[in-house]
């Protein structure tokens, strides 16, 4: 059967998250293209296209691009009552301790902003956060929430602003949060990752923050460096998994260190073991580097979907429902948060070294397709001892973290 794709014509972003939600809940699965003249990238399953030639040559391209595909417009559609709206630019007013600096993907503002504010509220710790990116909007937010730490996640905030709110709130600590692994980070954004080494080394508010334990940022003495380990909990009332055919999840952000294709390698060669196995697909970006390894897996006769990813609830909820082991062939990891929510559930996992927290049993060569797979299918032949065994290293795992992320906000609130 071949696969429906629905071409999106949109102004802005709220149309197009509009339009992909539309297209998610009407044909599961679905491909998403979307055409606009403005940037709307990094909000959905979708893979996005910018583009200002008229309708019909862009209908042809999608169809010379994916041939396998039987393309529709979007106003085609059914319309249902749900729809996906952009998150709101703060959470709320009043004075916090923590205040966090998001960017606007709304998954990215569920988990490190609500989830986080309730998750530090049960600690006794205030946390709110703020889309604004730029020195002024930053500064207008810290005369309205009074914060004692700003967490300046993923390098949301520039160097440049970064630095001069710094000088500008010399009572307030600044803290710029890295949630990659230093050497990646090193390699990847070289230039800050250094400059945020120094700022934190010669102002006295500034510090550079990491996901992974504070020793494993090399930088001169003097240098202020704080752990804040990822938090992971899960919520009450997940269902229970349902009855269906046996299912291993690829969910992973869409960059080389996840290694999309060896992963898809190790399932093909486990599906030759695991009679009827299907794959759940889940990237914030399905589009350009995911589409091929989906085009082999049906070239395999492998069946798969692909997760909603428009929320963290709706992840974690198909997760619960459809999944009973997840594999990644990551090689580069400051924590890997994914294979830990799964584990979390009770669903074992196939990963490799990188996943440092994983048994090594579980850690396979990421270069080596059969091996991988041959972790994946002893879960399978071992399924409630692997997962129990998975629910009980997570648990441990995320109380470890938890304690540190707590000892260091609270040391941060103090200084």
């Amino acid at each position: 059967m071949r696969r429906r794709g629905w071409l999106i014509y949109a102004s802005d972003r709220e149309a197009a998250i509009r339009g992909i939600r539309e297209a998610s809940l009407a044909s599961p699965g679905s491909l998403t293209a979307c055409f606009s003249p403005v940037e709307i990238d990094g909000i959905g399953d979708f893979f996005r296209v910018r583009s200002t030639i008229h309708p019909p040559a862009d209908l042809a391209a999608c169809r010379v691009a994916y041939p396998g595909v039987d393309w529709q417009v979007h106003g085609d559609l059914p319309r249902p009552p749900a729809s996906l709206t952009l998150p709101s630019p703060r959470d709320g007013e009043g004075d916090v301790e923590v205040l966090s600096l998001l960017g606007r993907f709304p998954t990215w503002v569920e988990c490190r902003g609500a989830r986080q504010r309730d998750f530090l509220a049960a600690a006794g710790i205030t946390h709110g956060w703020t889309h604004a990116r730029d020195y002024d909007g930053v500064s207008a937010e810290i005369e309205r929430r009074r914060p004692r730490v700003v967490l300046n996640e993923v390098w949301t905030v520039s160097l440049a602003d970064h630095a001069l709110l710094a000088r500008r709130w010399p009572a307030v600590q600044f803290v710029a949060l890295s949630h990659a692994v230093p050497g990646w980070i090193a390699t990847e954004r070289p230039a800050e990752h250094y400059a945020f080494l120094t700022l934190a080394r010669e102002r006295p508010n500034c510090h550079y923050g990491t996901v992974m334990p504070a020793d494993r940022v090399v930088a001169p003495r003097g240098t202020r460096i704080v752990s804040l380990p990822n938090f992971a909990t899960m919520p009450e009332g997940l269902p229970a998994r349902e009855d269906g055919p046996p299912t291993v999840s690829l969910i992973a952000r869409d960059t080389e260190c996840k290694q999309w294709g060896a992963a898809v390698a190790a399932v093909a060669v486990a599906a030759r073991s695991i009679p009827d196995l299907h794959v759940v697909v889940g990237s914030p970006k399905l589009r350009g580097g995911i589409v091929p390894h989906l085009r082999y897996l049906d070239e395999l006769g492998v069946p798969h979907v692909s997760l909603d990813w428009s929320t963290w609830g709706g992840y974690i909820d198909r997760v619960a429902r459809s999944v009973d082991c997840h594999l990644t062939a990551t090689i580069a990891e400051s924590f890997c948060l994914i294979p830990l929510e799964h584990c979390l559930l009770g669903r074992p996992v196939a990963g490799t070294p990188a996943v440092e927290w994983l048994p090594p049993k579980w850690q396979r060569n990421p270069q080596d397709p059969a091996a991988l797979a041959g972790c994946l299918v002893s879960h399978f032949r071992e399924y409630d001892a692997a997962a129990g065994k998975a629910r009980a290293i997570a648990e441990r795992v995320a109380a470890k973290n938890h304690r540190q992320l707590l000892a260091s906000l609270r040391s941060l609130i103090d200084a």
